[in-house]
């Protein structure tokens, strides 16, 4: 298998875990619809603001938790969290309405954070730019996982330094089941891309870029 497309997949996964934050974010009405969405909003953000495992645990199931993804990335030396803590580094956020109408409403949304996109090109351009020596070496000393842990070491600076900050408008959508607001899982996509500053996070240009 081709080492760079390895490297990269593991990288892909990290962010696909991420993906699912959100969905299990159920927000109960307790003062008005608008109140209590904007609150419950600002809650799940202020997480991505501060990724620790203990923050962000309210918004994985058990499953997300312990899931084959998260698997993969412990076997490839990545820890999620630490991965998070990099890749939003930079994240902040505005609401700037909350509109309900009967049993939907939409959270209006500036999200800004660093250009994963880029970051993962820098890094990619230092890895490929490595002597073959060196390359060689890594691989002998500790196999495909030992490339990874380099890339990543690389992305994780590049993310660290980066002045290159996306702005992405978006709006989240939400739905009331059982008196309950709930994040739209339709949405969460637009949300996560935002957040990583690649727009529509699964599109066809992000995924052949990353």
């Amino acid at each position: 298998m081709n080492k760079s497309k390895t490297i990269l997949k593991v990288c892909r996964l990290a962010l696909a875990v991420a993906l699912v934050i959100g969905v299990t974010a159920g927000l109960s009405a307790c003062k008005s619809d608008e109140q209590e969405i904007r609150a419950s909003v600002e809650t799940m953000l202020n997480a991505f603001k501060n990724p620790t495992k203990e923050n962000l645990s309210p918004y994985m199931s058990e499953a997300d938790k312990n899931s084959e993804a998260q698997e993969q990335l412990k076997k490839s030396g990545i820890d999620f969290y630490e991965f998070l803590g990099h890749a939003l580094k930079h994240f902040d956020y505005r609401i700037n309405e909350v509109k309900v109408e009967g049993n939907t409403a939409t959270v209006k949304l500036d999200i800004t954070n660093a250009n994963i996109n880029s970051a993962m090109e820098a890094a990619r351009a230092e890895i490929s730019n490595m002597s073959r020596e060196e390359s060689e070496r890594l691989y002998q000393e500790g196999g495909m996982n030992a490339l990874i842990k380099k890339l990543i070491e690389s992305l994780y600076k590049k993310l660290d330094e980066s002045t290159d900050l996306v702005t992405t408008s978006m709006e989240l959508k939400m739905n009331k089941e059982n008196g309950t607001w709930t994040v739209d899982e339709g949405s969460l996509n637009e949300l996560v891309g935002a957040v990583y500053g690649v727009g529509a996070l699964f599109g066809s240009d992000a995924s052949a870029s990353m």
